[in-house]
């Protein structure tokens, strides 16, 4: 059974569109990625793929983000990891938070490209400070499995978990491991850290297709 469409586009930012004035070209592609995610929605999938797929081929970085996730998933389009980083590297140069993400996830697990912790790690982190909570998850997963440090690990959960309002169990498990490899000075230093996270929320470049 193929898995829901709509499994594969979350953390979609739905921006509201300018009302008013001349339609710019960015206007009218935003428009189309919404009619495109709204076919979605009603189960249109092969509507709403092929609609995406003209959209990221013409540079759209949301549509690049959907179609990318299709071919790492290989259900409704063939699997592909290396074409998916390359949708995503061209998503995230325009800053998009999920790709940035999502290319950064690519680099740390080495699939579709040469395996770089470090880099892949930097580029979570931008995304993180998006306000991403789902980078802010992975970094507090990934410093701790993959470099092994506890207070990079702990400073992430920390913001996550505020973002969270608590609410996240898996989160707190986290912080919970976390704190036994910590010292009370190194708890406090890193709470008093996160309590001060201030995310700058990405916007989408509104003359990115009429410069």
């Amino acid at each position: 059974m193929k898995k829901p469409f709509l499994g594969l586009i979350a953390l979609v930012v739905l921006l509201p569109l300018m009302a008013y004035g001349e339609t710019t070209k960015t206007q009218m592609f935003l428009r189309q990625y919404e009619v495109a995610m709204q076919a979605a929605k009603d189960g249109k999938e092969e509507e709403a793929i092929g609609a995406l797929k003209k959209l990221a081929d013409m540079g759209e970085p949301m549509s690049q983000v959907r179609i990318a996730r299709l071919y790492l998933d290989g259900e409704y389009l063939p699997k592909d990891e290396q074409l998916a980083y390359l949708l995503l590297s061209k998503s995230a140069a325009t800053g998009y938070p999920e790709a940035v993400l999502w290319q950064g996830y690519l680099l740390v697990q080495g699939q579709g490209v040469r395996k770089d912790v470090k880099q892949g790690l930097a580029l979570m982190e931008k995304a993180a400070l998006t306000g991403s909570y789902d980078a802010q998850f992975a970094l507090c997963y990934f410093y701790d499995m993959e470099l092994q440090d506890g207070a990079k690990a702990y400073f992430w959960c920390s913001v996550a978990t505020g973002q969270a309002n608590g609410s996240d169990t898996t989160v707190n498990a986290m912080i919970n491991m976390l704190e036994n490899k910590l010292s009370p000075a190194q708890i406090q230093e890193i709470q008093a850290k996160a309590a001060a996270f201030r995310a700058v929320e990405w916007e989408y470049p509104t003359d990115l297709f009429d410069q």
